[in-house]
């Protein structure tokens, strides 16, 4: 029985994990698999306003980590796969900006789309049309986020011992911390 849980629970460390962003005029909603997990125009606003704790934070320690940091959400990020779907109609009172954003748009998005198809798992596909005759400007899309739950937990593990080496003084230059400073030498 033992056997058949922990088998159970390693298939499900590498069963991929599909996360839905969907937004049209109408809806902003975010589900994982096909359950709706988020409605955000559901929400009502409230007016209360919570003061946070100011913490006290030193980032001239923590610059040497930025680094590693930086490299443990890049690790993330090369091994999600997104997925876009959109769909932009561009449209203006005056035909010339509505012409002016559209070309812009057909300059920016694709090469911002080779850029991340190039370095990451991006897929995308949709359209960018022009309406001259509307003058409401209309976007949906659907972004599809998928990864498996043993990089996430690999990236919550690198992350830990980021913090740990942060807030209690890691090894940095191998060296222990109650050496002079013009020590240089074994003996």
């Amino acid at each position: 029985m033992k056997y058949v849980i922990l088998l159970i629970f390693i298939l499900l460390l590498f069963m991929p994990i599909n996360i839905s962003i969907i937004y049209d005029e109408k809806s902003f909603f975010i589900k994982i698999y096909n359950f709706k997990v988020i409605n955000l125009f559901k929400k009502k606003k409230t007016n209360k306003v919570k003061e946070k704790p100011k913490i006290k934070f030193n980032y001239r320690f923590a610059s040497h980590y930025i680094r590693p940091t930086i490299n443990n959400i890049n690790y993330l990020l090369k091994r999600i796969n997104l997925r876009l779907n959109y769909n932009l109609k561009v449209s203006s009172s005056d035909a010339f900006y509505a012409a002016m954003i559209f070309g812009v748009l057909n300059s920016v998005l694709p090469v911002l789309f080779a850029y991340l198809s190039n370095n990451y798992k991006f897929y995308h596909s949709g359209s960018i049309y022009c309406d001259f005759n509307s003058t409401k400007p209309k976007l949906e899309f659907k972004l599809s986020i998928s990864f498996n739950l043993m990089i996430i937990i690999i990236f919550l593990i690198k992350s830990f011992i980021i913090l740990i080496k942060i807030y209690k003084g890691g090894v940095l230059y191998g060296r222990a911390s109650n050496r002079r400073i013009d020590e240089n030498y074994n003996g």
